[in-house]
Formats: structure tokens, sequence, C-alpha cells
């Protein structure tokens, strides 16, 4: 097996304490080489199994199965194997019992609960070769069928290397026969070292966030912590694991200065080194939960409300950064803990017409599973046309788009008279106009986000809106009737006409 090297960044960030340096440990996965990818032909719309890489990922997918074998997900259609998994609810639950330790009650035993076997999966294990793995260094591993766990070697300080920084995050991996076993989650191949003159047990975990997850060729780690931890302060941890065509993943935490991958697909290894998680990777605590609005004219302007979980967290002690559909949100501000607002930018030539909101604090990038889109609000007809010049008139503007963006303001007539909104809905907007000094014509204009400007009308033909007198009517007409009703009453005046 190759040997690994491992790079990494820690931070804490305290004004008043020393630098503490962070120590990540390399794990090294062996995968079977040259195992059939089950891969079909993306392009006839086929399912491509081998993309899952866990087995709730793969089990939830039509036609395809989990090896528990192999480790990797297949294609029911093939040659069919004894430990497969078919049903999500099926698959072996893996579970780092421990994933704390204190310094002065090392060594540490590093021990993984296999629950949910309905598979017969621990039994397979005990008959195996199982070997764990820490900071490129083998150790050796057992199965114990009663307690349903795989126990690794207990491991010392002398492998560790602790010091008196107030932890060490260490990375370990789990093989039986060579074949890397697959958390569905992976903040559990992570353990932490802490020095108990710093942390206690209860807050060991507060006010902290993490997650992982998968690409095709590498698997990412992340985990942030506040300055209100007693344990850690605020600090903030995170690892790349780079999976070689070969299947061995070696170590590859991300420093600007030593990283290097020439041969990963763009996708995964983005221009600005950014660490990006899928969007619903990292589950309700670190997720963009909600933007609105979802449309926005094309000119920008509009003000988007974004609710990021844990954006306090992510965003202390430095400004959080926005973009949606790769355009710049400016003047982002912070609402609360969970909500930040900024105001869409001009457009440029090479701007996309939608995409999704994306958030960055520091090294981490958030994306959000809603897309935005830009679009150009068509405003076409009114009703009704005319209306008294003491105002009052609920003036109906139908068109196309008409809720886009966060404001919109509308104006009647050469003196632009206000029309109050009311109401926005897509295929049209209500108002109510205001009064205006005398009778007069003109169009109607509509501004979404202070920017852009739209007059009412269709085909080259501009909608015009008549502020007509007040109805008067004619003095001394009689009004009378017989008590039973059904008289005619011809009923005499001015601008009679007019609806309110």
């Amino acid at each position: 097996m190759a040997d690994s090297t491992r790079s990494r960044k820690q931070f804490w960030e305290h004004s008043s304490t020393p630098i503490y340096i962070l120590i990540a440990v390399t794990l090294v996965f062996a995968c079977i080489s040259h195992v059939d990818s089950f891969s079909r032909d993306d392009d006839k719309g086929a399912v491509n199994c081998s993309r899952s890489r866990t087995c709730t990922k793969c089990a939830e997918r039509p036609l395809c199965s989990w090896s528990l074998e192999r480790q990797t997900c297949v294609d029911m259609t093939q040659k069919p194997e004894l430990l497969m998994v078919n049903v999500r609810g099926h698959c072996p639950r893996l579970t780092a019992i421990d994933t704390f330790a204190y310094k002065t009650l090392l060594p540490f035993t590093y021990r993984v609960k296999i629950s949910n076997d309905v598979s017969g999966f621990v039994k397979y294990l005990a008959k195996t070769n199982v070997t764990c793995t820490l900071k490129g260094v083998r150790f050796n591993g057992t199965v114990n069928e009663d307690a349903d766990t795989i126990d690794c070697a207990a491991i010392s300080n002398e492998h560790l290397g602790f010091g008196n920084q107030r932890l060490m995050i260490y990375h370990y991996s789990v093989e039986f026969d060579g074949v890397p076993l697959r958390f569905d989650d992976g903040v559990n191949n992570y353990f932490t070292v802490y020095n108990t003159h710093f942390c206690k047990v209860d807050y060991r975990a507060k006010d902290c966030v993490a997650c992982s997850w998968e690409s095709a060729r590498n698997a990412f780690f992340y985990k942030r912590c506040s300055a209100g931890n007693a344990c850690t302060g605020l600090f903030e941890y995170y690892d790349r694991q780079n999976t070689t065509a070969e299947g061995v993943r070696t170590s590859g935490g991300r420093n600007d200065d030593d990283y290097d991958d020439d041969d990963a697909p763009a996708a995964e290894q983005p221009a600005d080194g950014l660490y990006e998680p899928p969007a619903d990777a990292c589950g309700p605590d670190m997720t963009i939960e909600s933007v609105e609005p979802l449309t926005a004219p094309w000119s920008g302007g509009t003000t988007l409300v974004i609710t990021v979980k844990s954006h306090e967290l992510l965003a202390e002690g430095r400004k959080a950064t926005v973009t949606v559909a790769g355009r710049d949100c400016v003047y982002p501000k912070t609402v609360n803990g969970e909500t930040i607002t900024c105001t869409v930018g001009p457009p440029k030539p090479e701007d996309l017409a939608a995409g999704p909101v994306r958030v960055v604090y520091g090294p981490l990038r958030l994306t959000s599973d809603q897309t935005l889109r830009f679009i150009y609000p068509e405003p076409t007809a009114l009703s009704p046309a005319c209306g008294p010049v003491s105002g009052g008139t609920l003036l109906r503007i139908a068109g196309r788009f008409m809720d886009a963006g966060s404001t919109v303001t509308v104006s009647v007539g050469p003196a632009n008279v206000p029309c109050e909104l009311l109401a926005r809905r897509e295929d049209h907007a209500l108002c109510l106009t205001g009064p205006a000094d005398g009778p007069s014509a003109g169009s109607v204009t509509v501004v979404f986000d202070k920017s852009l400007r739209r007059t009412v009308g269709a085909n080259d033909v501009i909608a015009q809106f008549v502020y007509a007198g007040d109805p008067v009517l004619d003095a001394r007409q009689p009004f009378a009737g017989i008590a039973s009703g059904g008289t005619y009453v011809p009923v005499r005046g001015r601008h009679l006409q007019l609806r309110i």
C-alpha cells in the first residue's frame, strides 16, 4: 500500500491566547482494484449505481444494491452476491462508540458498533482480517460477535503525539481483507482527544457543528466551534481525503500552500479552493434553509432574505459573502442568528439566467437547494382605464412575472401619482390610485426593485389611464316611483361612467 501524507488546517481564533497546532491523522482506505463499476450509459437515462458511496444512498436508488463484501453499490441485474442489501431499512448502521478521549486517560480504543444487522454482516466480518489505520500506521482489529463491535488495538499517546494543546482531531479507518468500511456518516471516522485541564464532558459538543460528505474521488470533513465552547474556543477544522484512481485513500487536507491534485475533476477541485458540501449533505444544523424571493429582475437590486442554520456560529469572527447564480449579492447584513440579507448586484454579459444561492464562510461554501431565476417582468394591461381625480380606484395590472423582486412601486399619469400597492401575484398586481391635481391621461409605470422601470402595455401599444372629474349629478332631478318598485328612473350627470 502506498504511503500516505497529509496536510491539514485547524485554527483557534483568540486574540489573547497563543496559537495552537492541531494534528490531523492520515486515513488510508484500500479498495479492491479492477472492480466493475456497473455504470450505465447516463445518456440513455439509466441509473449509475457506482456513484452512491454508502449503503443507505445506494439502497434508495432503483435497480441498485449494496455489496457488503465489497462496500460498493452495484447493478441488481448483474451477477448476484451473498451479502447484498436492496432496502434502505436493511442497511447495517455503523457508529463509532466513542468519538472523544482525554489525554490523561490514554490509551484510547476506537470501537465501531454494528447495529441493524439483518444480513449477518458481523459474522462475515469475524472471518476476515480486520485492520485499523491511524496516521499511516496499521493496527490489528478484532470483531466481537457478542457485542457486535469492531475493536481496534489501543492507541497510546506515543502514537498520537498529543502535547499541551486544548484538543487534537484524528482520522481513523477500518478495513476488512483490504476493503474500506464505509460509514453513512463520515463524522464517525474522526475522533478528538481533549486536554482535561480545558474541557469538561458536558461542554465538548456545545456550540459546534460538523459535517462530512463525499464526491466521486474525495471525502471531506468540516467542523467549527464557537468561542463560547470552553473546550475549544473559536475553532475550525477541515480535511479532505483523496481517493486515487487505484482506490487508495490518501490524506489531503486543504492548505493553499501544498494542495496539488492536477488530476482531480474540476468539480472536485474548485479554483477558489473552498469546501462545498452538496445542499443536503450537512443536515438541518448547517444548511441554507430558505431563500426569498426566488425570482428577481435581470437588472438587479432585489433584496434577498436568506435563512442559514448556524449562521451566527459560521460567521463568528469573520464576514460572510453571498453570490446568486454566480452574481455578487452585495451589502450582506446579519439580521439575526439565522438570517442574512443582501442586494443582488447589476448584471454582467456572462451572467447566468438562474442558479443557486451560495454563502461563503472562510473555507466553507454552502449552496442552496432552491434556485433563483432572473426574469424580465412584463406588465401588459390595466383595468379599469379611468378613475376619478379624487383617487381610490382599484387598478389591476396584468402581465407576466409581476411578483418578481422584493419591492415594487407604481405611478400613474404624467404627474407620477402614486398608486398604493396592495397585492402581487405572478400574473397581476393590485394597487389603489392616489388623488390627482386635476383631469389628465397618461401611462402607468411599474418600478421593480428601484431600478427596472416598465411601462404597462403590449405590442408597442402603451396602456393609458384617464383621471376624470369626480362623478357629479345634475341638480333638480326628480327621483320618484311607486312603492312596489320597477320604475325606470333616469339619472343625469357628469363622469358617471367612471369605475372606482
